[in-house]
């Protein structure tokens, strides 16, 4: 049975969308202009060992869609890193449509020393490893441009998208892509308001210290009756 390429979008990264998508190579991983040899054989044994069959599905690092992600924010944040952003995608037999619910494309990005050594090898659902890396490489928030740039390396790196909006919460804390949600409902009869945004700690300096994604909720309410709305 021929594969058939089975595909939900979820954090898809910038150099992917609006893509047409045949079944993928498993040829050669593209060598990447300007990597020193130990990036290169990093980002290879990173496919390598992420091509592994899972029961009826493949996983395929797709070969064009593997390529250094630079911008300004990336070189002014971390001069010293290269950012290799690889999408992965999932194939399976037409048979296995009806057995599971398939993710993909994800776009993850390496962020390689020049010895090879993966800053961001741990991901974590609330992003916290993006703050150890901010702190580890002593980047200060100080005011809005400093916000500013720190919100748009985060969406570099993980390929997302975020508001535009930034707040200064107290002398320690930063409300990176704020953005407040309309209720939705979470059960029959209770529905919720949520601001999401990524929260920056930082000391009196204005160093980072810590951070993660936060979802928040702001309100609780039951469902009104049909045909009544917020």
């Amino acid at each position: 049975m021929r594969p058939a390429i089975l595909l939900t979008v979820l954090f898809l990264g910038s150099s992917v969308k609006g893509q047409t998508w045949k079944p993928a190579s498993r040829g050669p991983v593209p060598r990447i202009e300007g990597l020193t040899p130990k990036q290169q054989e990093a980002v290879d044994d990173y496919v390598r060992h992420g091509e592994v069959p899972t029961g009826d599905l493949r996983i395929v690092a797709v070969r064009s869609h593997i390529g250094e992600h630079t911008s300004e924010a990336l070189r002014r944040l971390f001069p010293k890193y290269r950012f290799v952003a690889v999408t992965w995608i999932y194939e399976a037999d037409a048979a296995a449509f009806h057995k599971y619910s398939i993710p993909g494309p994800i776009t993850y990005t390496l962020v390689l020393d020049e010895n090879g050594n993966n800053a961001m090898p741990k991901r974590t659902g609330d992003m916290r490893e993006y703050a150890d890396l901010l702190r580890g490489e002593k980047i200060k928030v100080t005011d809005e441009v400093s916000a500013a740039l720190v919100r748009s390396a985060f969406i570099d790196i993980y390929s997302t998208g975020m508001s535009s909006t930034n707040l200064r919460h107290g002398n320690s804390e930063w409300f990176l892509g704020y953005q407040e949600w309309p209720f939705r409902a979470i059960s029959g009869h209770e529905e919720i308001r949520e601001a999401s945004y990524y929260l920056i700690v930082v000391d009196v300096s204005g160093r980072v210290v810590g951070g993660r994604l936060v979802n928040l909720v702001l309100a609780r309410s039951k469902l009104k009756e049909e045909g009544q709305t917020h």
